[in-house]
């Protein structure tokens, strides 16, 4: 189910960045501008335990992290105003963010877009279908798990 993959790809991320102890780091923002894929995202990192902050475009990624630099970055290639790429190659070049591991969430699935997001600074991929159809599924399951339950309710 990919609520538990994508949570395991970040889970993977952001283990790397738990102290000596292991404990896991704070917050992840979450930078899309489609609000279904960032409650989407938002929900499997609840289900994994994490904090998220959320931003629409890099304007409101830029006041979040000016409030608080977060400890990982999911963020959209493809944003209105700047591309979320460009935003990658700011933030590497800015001292106070070159260190924050940038998972790109992106409809490019083609190697040579995943190339060049690497040579911009990203960290990881998550394609944006992989995400629609896991959550699709996952709502799908859990439609049915109600039904069920109607059924039973009910006597049926």
């Amino acid at each position: 189910m990919l609520v538990n993959g994508l949570a395991a790809k970040l889970i993977c991320t952001a283990s790397e960045l738990g102290d000596e102890d292991g404990a896991m780091a704070g917050t992840i923002l979450v930078v899309d501008d489609e609000p279904t894929i960032r409650e989407m995202v938002g929900f499997a990192l609840s289900r994994a335990g994490f904090s998220y902050i959320e931003a629409s475009d890099v304007s409101q990624a830029e006041a979040e992290i000016a409030r608080e630099i977060p400890d990982l970055i999911v963020l959209d290639w493809m944003l209105p105003g700047q591309p979320g790429i460009e935003f990658v190659k700011h933030l590497r070049s800015d001292e106070a963010t070159r260190a924050i591991p940038v998972i790109m969430l992106t409809a490019r699935g083609e190697e040579a877009d995943k190339v060049r997001g690497l040579k911009g600074g990203a960290d990881d991929f998550i394609i944006d279908e992989e995400v629609d159809a896991g959550f699709a599924g996952f709502f799908a399951a859990a439609d049915e798990e109600v039904e069920v339950f109607a059924l039973n309710f009910e006597g049926g």
